[in-house]
């Protein structure tokens, strides 16, 4: 190992993506390591090494990012539209800079739109450095990171990277656009932490004291981490909206002071092996996940190397398995039906143009969320809009998922986690795994149709093969953790060529979890709108229908396929919502047979169509609820 002092310092350029770098000019140390020849010695030794390099590093200190300031620069500016009821958006604009102290705790908080004075509040929350628990003495579940820490890496790493001349492990030079996890543990978490052997979290002085999380985020260690920050500042951005209870309970009011739980970071790098565990109850993430409810996002590297670790995939199972129904939600007061089944997410690296209405703006991370993003507004064709860039080549890698066939740096944890999926607990972690079980199909299913449900996605698999698009339909139709919502509007160019067999396969596969269907200029006849029927009849979980600008191209077919859908909705108990405009699926000649199954319904409280508004009023007059008619 070769250690240079170098005083000469100069200042480099500001990565594009966080443009961020150090106030100060500090002597920096490069480390660098021998011949691997060389360094071929006993596991001891090879520990006692990485302690003394990580206390050379130390005694420099070039940590002044992590303990002092750093300059921070961006383009996006939040700002509230009160015109759209408090949605919070982000907007680019001219370049501003800013100092950020990092030598005092700051507390950590999220924000929420307050009516009275038309502002976003913060909500502090978390305990205080000052307070009788020390921060070293914090549980691990409680170690969540802020972004604002998070660009304090990211500004150590742009300052020292090729300085001091960093190399991975197989000795190739590094730069802050390459720096992995591994990278970061060996030059940042380590050398930082080497003193009190403590996690990095517990040692930087800008945390106060406990930091819950509201996101666990996995990643590959591999993972580099300008992509890594990349993905949490988009979901910063896509999660700053919070009007509404539901909006808080998906993770709404995102700041930079929003601690999320990464393991690198709350984990002690220094006692690992103390901390890993096949108890469900005991891991940290778990743990972890029990203070944000479940909710979670994963980074998927370009390569989609995530899908060959067991790793990552085994916290794939715990966050949207059966294992959510072993995960006790930490508030006594919380419903644990309600909470169980979380909130999952999939962000990936990926540079863009997001268009929505007169909007455009370069993005740098694309996000797949179930049940949509806060800043969607509860609108399917803006959750469309901002997954669109989703990469199809990543969501076409997620098919070659197979948990069982996956990957892991130690045999024995292979065994242990695939024991762990199917329930084996105690010393049957041990016991030769299974070939196959229905649990790793489990596993496997619900990664492929979370890719499946981008709508980008099945646009690309329309206009591939019949082998690429009936792959992708069974995907989606296995699809039965959490909600989905759907805008089709067949009318968009992504749809052009579609054919009418191809869409009635789509419908036909769509999974009973829909929440919310919008089909707008579907004109494929019959066999489509009978698929729509069916899928209603089986749905456990639709609330809102929208069929507008769908036509059979019958006049006797449009009348027998609306007395058909009236009948299934009559005993429909979860659809508030229906939008029959500019249909023959309600015309005079079935208006009776409309009133009798709206009576007969008991959750539909909107109905819109053209031409019986007042028949249909009249006839529900004395229903419950009450149904507005328009």
């Amino acid at each position: 190992m070769v250690i240079n002092l170098d005083c000469d310092y100069n200042t480099h350029d500001s990565n594009p993506r966080h443009l961020s770098h150090s106030v100060t000019d500090e002597p920096v140390i490069a480390v660098q390591d021998t011949n691997p020849d060389e360094t071929d010695q006993a596991s001891e030794e090879d520990a006692l090494n990485v302690i003394e390099r990580a206390k050379l590093v130390s005694q420099i200190d070039p940590f002044m990012e992590l303990t002092t300031q750093y300059y921070y620069s961006t383009k996006w500016v939040s700002s509230v539209d009160h015109h759209a009821w408090g949605y919070l958006e982000y907007d680019v604009e001219g370049e501003t800079s800013v100092v950020v102290d990092m030598d005092i705790p700051r507390p950590c908080s999220y924000s929420k739109y307050t009516r009275a004075t038309k502002k976003y509040e913060p909500i502090v929350f978390g305990g205080s450095s000052s307070s009788d628990t020390k921060t070293s003495e914090v549980q691990v579940e409680d170690r969540g990171i802020t972004l604002r820490q998070l660009r304090a890496v990211w500004a150590n790493i742009v300052r020292r990277c090729e300085d001091e001349r960093w190399m991975d492990d197989e000795g190739n030079l590094l730069t802050p656009e390459t720096v992995t996890f591994y990278d970061a543990n060996k030059y940042i978490i380590k050398p930082f932490t080497v003193g009190s052997k403590n996690a990095f979290v517990s040692c930087l002085p800008s945390t106060a004291g406990t930091q819950p999380p509201r996101f666990v985020a996995s990643c590959w260690f591999g993972e580099t981490m300008a992509n890594f920050i990349s993905c949490i500042e988009q979901l910063v951005r896509d999660f700053g909206s919070n009007m509404y209870d539901e909006d808080d309970q998906r993770g709404g009011g995102m700041t930079a002071d929003t601690p999320i739980w990464v393991c690198a970071f709350a984990s002690n790098q220094w006692q690992l092996a103390n901390s890993l565990t096949f108890d469900s109850k005991k891991s940290g993430f778990v743990k972890a996940m029990q203070v944000t409810n479940g909710r979670n996002i994963t980074i998927l590297d370009g390569k989609g190397k995530i899908f060959s670790r067991i790793w990552c995939i085994y916290e794939l199972f715990l966050t949207l398995g059966d294992a959510q129904e072993s995960i006790a939600v930490s508030d006594p007061e919380v419903d644990v039906n309600e909470e169980k089944s979380g909130m999952w997410a999939i962000y990936t690296a990926q540079s863009h143009m997001y268009e929505y209405g007169k909007k455009k703006e370069n993005r740098d991370a694309v996000g797949i969320i179930a049940g949509g993003a806060t800043s969607d507004d509860s609108l399917a064709e803006k959750t469309e809009a901002r997954e669109r860039a989703f990469p199809f080549s990543l969501m076409l890698q997620s098919f070659v998922v197979r948990v069982e066939s996956a990957q892991a740096t130690n045999e024995l944890d292979r065994v242990r986690i695939l024991n762990s999926i199917v329930g084996r607990v105690g010393d049957a972690l041990n016991d030769h795994p299974f070939v196959t079980h229905e649990q790793y199909d489990e596993v496997n299913y619900t990664l492929k149709a979370l890719f499946a449900s981008v709508q980008s996605n099945l646009q690309a698999a329309s206009r591939d093969s019949d082998e690429v698009w009936m792959k992708i339909l069974l995907a989606l139709s296995k699809g039965n953790k959490g909600s989905m919502g759907f805008w089709f509007d067949f009318e968009e160019d992504g749809w052009r060529g579609l054919t009418a067999d191809r869409a009635i396969q789509l419908v036909a596969h769509l999974p009973p979890t829909v929440t919310d269907l919008w089909i707008n200029y579907a004109s494929f006849g019959k066999g489509f709108v009978e698929a729509v029927i069916q899928h209603v009849a089986v749905s456990s979980s639709l609330r809102e229908l929208n069929l507008r600008n769908t036509v059979v191209s019958g006049k006797e077919e449009g009348r027998e396929l609306g007395v058909r859908l009236a009948d299934v909705l009559s005993t429909n108990n979860t659809i508030t919502s229906l939008n029959l405009q500019s249909t023959d699926l309600l015309v005079s000649a079935n208006v009776k047979e409309w009133e009798i199954a709206l009576n007969k319904n008991t959750t539909l409280t909107t109905l819109l169509q053209d031409n019986f508004s007042k028949e249909l009023s009249d006839a529900t007059s004395g229903r419950t609820p009450y149904l507005t008619v328009a």
